[in-house]
């Protein structure tokens, strides 16, 4: 699984999800952010979100930053199928 850009849309049937580790477009410092992110959630038994199923709890990373290099990261997890034990 990678934490990434969706190349499309879902309802197109497109469900595929790229690296923005060779995007120009994306700061080295947000790149970081995302890889630290991905390597979290691979460590972690909860399952990835599939927007097919509608089933999972890693849902979306949206990583924002400004022109002081100031970044926001916003973390949309859905926590409806945890048990206690997680």
């Amino acid at each position: 699984k990678v934490v990434g850009f969706r190349y499309g849309q879902y309802s197109s049937g497109i469900d595929r999800v790229g690296s923005p580790s060779v995007c120009k477009n994306v700061s080295d410092s947000m790149k970081l952010v995302v890889q630290h992110f991905q390597d979290f959630i691979r460590s972690r038994s909860s399952p990835w979100y599939s927007a097919e199923t509608h089933l999972g709890c890693w849902r979306q990373l949206t990583v924002r930053e400004s022109r002081l290099n100031h970044l926001l990261l916003m973390i949309a997890f859905c926590q409806g199928q945890l048990t206690s034990v997680r």
